[in-house]
């Protein structure tokens, strides 16, 4: 009975320590993805500007006028 508890001990101690690495990737993955996200705002609301200022040379100051 005693072998059989610490054999769960352990497989719990196992399992325990596995879950906290893929924390820790899980947690990593996360940043990265959030840093991606935050530098695709910002690439495009530069292409946005950049829209804007483009569309004021080709249909001059103010609003676009389209046909």
């Amino acid at each position: 009975m005693l072998n059989r508890q610490e054999r769960e001990i352990t497989q719990i101690h196992s399992s325990t320590s596995e879950a906290k690495k893929e924390t820790k990737v899980l947690n990593n993955e996360k940043t990265t993805m959030e840093s991606d996200i935050l530098r695709t705002k910002k690439e495009n609301e530069y292409l946005k500007q950049e829209i804007k200022r483009l569309e004021r040379l080709v249909y001059g100051k103010g609003s676009p006028r389209r046909s």
